[in-house]
């Protein structure tokens, strides 16, 4: 019994040395040797680095490399590009004994971001590269190559970025923004990342946003990924929750394709935040549940949505979207709708109205114009619409225009007393003359 005490406290003895032996071994080497090696780095990207403080260890509540302050400039004309308050990376310990820093987390505390764009659009950004060549080329055993990285969470407190345009006049801002991600790849891997942040652009309203789902970056093919990320934006008293799903290319062209589902919601709020007066409505409810969802594909000159969903408080309309040559945009739509309403979203009676007598005022000019700007096709059906308590059965309305003319295709109008269609066209000849004609027919 004596001798297996005597051998425990022996083992035990033995690995209360080794644990401190490895923690001397560990605390005696320099981490400032990192120092030059991630200068180095940063300046074969058009970086200067700035490390004030000295590189320590840190023991709790883990292992960890503190880089204290890090300030970080154009190489080419000392612009300053991004600063950090407190930068800490906890490691692990083995890999250290192989010249490896296999990195468990980065924290950065206080980054502040500075994106200027000058009179001529160019930027010190712009600078900031690496030679990819001369990088392949290294050797990776080279004594001066830096140790291998590899993250496994990162965390980011208080972000503030600024962005300010000289050329366009443009200021953007975000601020406290906080990031939480694991197992971080910019390979094309998706990893599971949360955010939150307020943003301000120009003389917008603030925004809050906050962002939870995986994401998947690629660097190289300049492409994001996104899986039915959960988003939810503020903008004073409004407030939009959707569901994200994206695959985006942010290169030459910018290409984008997904789908977004809206949680319904109140509009008049949301219109006010974007600085538009929201609609006064007959119905006090009207408006008040709003959502949908739709599907996306944008290029660099056309946009499709198909299909789309929109609810309207009681009412579902379908429909698909294409616009084709942003300069001079040529629109196809086409709409199906349940029962609607009409009465509850048209402005309610004024009292001078009430009050009013006496004849019509004139109608007034349609806008020649404008119209004859137009490039569209479109077609709008309906189950049922109520205007000024009739009830209008199976609407349908068929329209297009081009080249300064406009075309009523169809209208079909259903009520319990009979049946109304027509058809119709306005606009200008190519010889400058007027023209319009137009046949209605009802049949009671």
């Amino acid at each position: 019994m004596k001798f297996l005490l005597r051998s425990l406290f022996v083992l035990i003895g033995l690995a209360c040395v080794l644990v401190v032996a490895l923690v001397v071994l560990v605390f005696t080497l320099d981490p400032n040797r990192l120092k030059p090696l991630l200068e180095k780095q940063a300046a074969e990207r058009g970086i200067q680095l700035q490390m004030p403080g000295d590189i320590s260890w840190k023991l709790f509540p883990n292992l960890a490399l503190s880089l204290g302050e890090l300030n970080l400039h154009s190489l080419q004309d000392k612009t300053l590009l991004a600063a950090v308050t407190q930068a800490e990376v906890s490691v692990q310990l083995m890999p250290i004994f192989q010249r490896q820093i296999l990195v468990d987390g980065v924290r950065l505390d206080g980054l502040e971001v500075h994106y200027e764009v000058d009179a001529q659009g160019k930027s010190a950004w712009d600078t900031i590269g690496g030679d990819s060549k001369a990088a392949a080329e290294t050797p990776a055993d080279s004594a001066d190559s830096p140790p291998e990285l590899a993250v496994e969470r990162v965390d980011i407190t208080n972000l503030k970025l600024l962005y300010t345009n000289a050329q366009s006049g443009d200021r953007a801002e975000i601020q406290n923004l906080n990031l939480q991600a694991s197992d971080v790849a910019l390979e094309g891997k998706a990893f599971p990342l949360s955010l939150e942040l307020a943003a301000k652009y120009n003389d917008l309203p603030q925004v809050q946003l906050a962002w939870d789902g995986p994401v998947s970056v690629d660097l190289d093919a300049q492409q994001l990924q996104v899986a039915d990320a959960k988003l939810n934006l503020q903008v004073g008293a409004a407030k939009l929750v959707a569901a994200l799903t994206t695959q985006t290319h942010w290169g030459e062209p910018l290409t984008s394709k997904g789908k977004i589902v809206l949680d319904p919601t109140a509009l008049p709020p949301v219109l006010k935040a974007l600085d538009i007066d929201p609609p006064q409505t007959a119905n006090p409810k009207a408006l008040q549940q709003v959502g949908g969802s739709f599907s996306y594909d944008f290029s660099a000159d056309q946009l499709t949505l198909d299909p789309v969903v929109l609810n309207v408080d009681a009412t579902r309309l379908s429909g698909q979207l294409q616009v084709k040559n942003f300069e001079k945009p040529a629109i196809v739509t086409n709409w199906q709708g349940t029962s609607m309403i009409l009465d509850d979203y048209l402005p309610p009676p004024s009292e001078e109205e009430a009050a009013a007598s006496g004849p019509e005022a004139p109608p007034q000019p349609l806008p020649m114009d404008t119209l004859r700007s137009l490039d569209f096709k479109a077609k709008v059906v309906f189950e049922q619409l109520t205007y000024q308590g009739l009830a209008i059965n199976k609407p349908q309305l068929q329209a297009s225009g081009k080249n300064g003319l406009l075309k009523l295709e169809n209208l079909n109008l259903q009520t319990a007393d009979g049946t109304v269609t027509g058809e119709g066209a306005a606009g200008r000849a190519r010889c400058g003359r007027a023209i319009a004609n137009g046949a209605a027919i009802a049949r009671y």
